[in-house]
């Protein structure tokens, strides 16, 4: 085996080795100012794991605070998409979707959620709603094109 081939190989095994090993938390650092700018009601904490499997605490606007598990399939990549597998839990709230990115836009796929009445009161009572009860979401499809939800396949009606 020739010089290039060894150097071609070893580089190959090294930039894949420093890939499958990347902290979300350093990720997270980079891209910040982009996720703020984006959502400026996001906060996100503890981000913990790699980019490919990991965990954060995040909280939007005067939603309370939940934990977030994902799971990326790197396979995916080489369809010039990313598909990872979401956990949610909250007090009052748990939630699993499979959500997909590519440059067409983001698709929400199989969404399965319980949101509690405690959940969802921390925003309703203060505008006068004490709801009851729970929301059940089963097997819901969402897709978004880059500013719009543009389908489901669900029953959900987005007019």
């Amino acid at each position: 085996m020739n010089k290039s081939a060894f150097f071609l190989i070893s580089f190959t095994a090294f930039f894949f080795s420093v890939a499958a090993m990347t902290p979300a938390s350093l990720v997270y650092n980079t891209f910040q100012a982009s996720i703020t700018d984006a959502l400026p009601g996001l906060s996100i904490k503890q981000v913990e794991g790699s980019i490919w499997k990991g965990k954060s605490n995040i909280k939007f606007q005067q939603l309370p605070s939940m934990n977030v598990a994902w799971e990326v399939a790197p396979l995916h990549l080489l369809t010039v998409s990313v598909k990872s597998s979401v956990t949610v839990e909250g007090v009052g709230l748990y939630g699993k979707f499979d959500i997909s990115f590519t440059t067409k836009g983001i698709s929400i796929i199989d969404l399965n959620a319980i949101i509690q009445n405690l959940y969802l009161n921390k925003i309703t009572i203060p505008y006068g709603l004490d709801l009851s009860g729970e929301i059940n979401l089963i097997k819901i499809n969402l897709s978004f094109d880059k500013k719009w939800l543009k389908n489901d396949r669900s029953g959900i009606d987005p007019e």
